[in-house]
């Protein structure tokens, strides 16, 4: 059961990792994949927090509240210095996610008009 303290380390350090792989692709100007970026954050999050355990570098008890506390103050605020820098260094990938978001007419819906 203790075992479970760690999902909150990989949720917070998937966002954090996510989000500063996010700025370093907006400043240095490239096209990414947010599904691959989400992917690639999400396997180096369980990575660093599965390796030190298995090679014996640290124990579960290692593993506290504080420290999850301050990755995920962290990753709040590399989001929110992301949503600040989002609108003068846009990514292509900004646009698709507008247009995911539009809300979408089924085609039944446009027969009826």
């Amino acid at each position: 059961m203790r075992w479970l303290i760690l999902v909150p380390y990989y949720f917070f350090g998937s966002i954090l990792l996510g989000f500063a792989a996010l700025l370093v692709s907006r400043f240095a100007r490239a096209n990414v994949d947010l599904g691959r970026l989400a992917a690639g954050a999400s396997i180096v999050s369980v990575a660093a927090v599965a390796l030190p355990l298995i090679a014996g570098w640290t124990t579960i008890d290692h593993y506290r509240a504080l420290p999850m506390l301050s990755i995920g103050l962290v990753s709040a605020l590399v989001a929110a210095v992301d949503l600040l820098v989002a609108r003068s260094l846009p990514l292509g990938a900004d646009e698709e996610l507008e247009g995911a978001a539009a809300p979408r007419r089924s085609a039944r819906a446009a027969v009826t008009d």
